[in-house]
C-alpha cells in the first residue's frame, strides 16, 4: 500500500502542477500575442521585440527568434522559429511521462498487493490444516481484504492518472498548434 500512496500523491501533484503551468501558459500567450501583433502592425520591432519577455508564455522565445530574423527570407524565419519550438516542446510535456509511468505502474502495485494477500490467506489455510487445526473464515478474510483493498487503491490511483495524462496530452497538443499559430501570423505579419 505504501508504494500506491505514493503514486496517488505523486500524480495529485503532478495534476496541480501542471493545471496551474498551463494556466499561466495561456494567460501569458494570450498577453503576448496581443503585444506582439500589435507592435509589429505598427512597425515597432523593437517593442515588439520587448514584448517577448514574457518566461511563462511558451510562444514567446518562438516568436522573439522570429522576430530576430525580420530581415531575412521567410524559410530563415521559419527555420528560426521551428528550432525555438523544438526546445519549448519538452518543457510543455514535463512531468507527462511520470504520469503515463504512475497510471501503468499503479494497477499492477494492486495486483501485487492482490497476490501478496491470497498468499497469505492460503498460507494461513495450509499452516492450520497441517497441524490439524480448524481454519477459521476470519483467518481466511483476513488475506482477501488485503487483496481487494490493494486491488482498489492501485485502480484508484491508476484511473485518475490515465485521464489526466490523456487531458495534458491534448491540452499540450493544443498550446503547440497555437505555437504554431503564432509562428505563422507572425510571417504573415512581417512580410505582408
Amino acid at each position: 500500500m505504501w508504494p500506491i500512496l505514493c503514486c496517488s500523491v505523486t500524480v495529485f501533484a503532478i495534476i496541480i502542477v501542471k493545471f496551474r503551468q498551463l494556466r499561466s501558459m495561456r494567460r501569458a500567450n494570450s498577453l503576448l500575442l496581443n503585444a506582439v501583433s500589435e507592435n509589429i502592425r505598427h512597425n515597432r520591432i523593437k517593442e515588439g521585440l520587448e514584448a517577448c519577455e514574457i518566461p511563462l508564455a511558451p510562444i514567446a522565445s518562438i516568436l522573439k527568434a522570429g522576430i530576430l530574423k525580420f530581415d531575412r527570407n521567410r524559410q530563415e524565419m521559419k527555420e528560426a522559429m521551428e528550432n525555438a519550438a523544438r526546445y519549448e516542446i519538452p518543457r510543455l510535456e514535463s512531468y507527462l511521462p511520470l504520469l503515463s509511468a504512475v497510471s501503468q505502474l499503479a494497477p499492477l502495485l494492486g495486483m501485487l498487493g492482490t497476490v501478496t494477500g491470497m498468499i497469505y490467506c492460503f498460507h494461513g489455510i495450509h499452516s492450520r490444516a497441517a497441524a490439524l487445526e480448524p481454519v477459521y473464515p476470519a483467518e481466511i478474510y483476513a488475506g482477501i481484504w488485503q487483496s481487494l483493498v490493494s486491488a482498489m487503491a492501485g485502480i484508484c490511483t491508476a484511473v485518475p492518472a490515465f485521464i489526466a495524462y490523456n487531458y495534458f496530452v491534448a491540452a499540450v497538443n493544443n498550446q503547440i498548434l497555437e505555437m504554431e499559430k503564432a509562428a505563422d501570423n507572425l510571417v504573415e505579419l512581417l512580410f505582408d
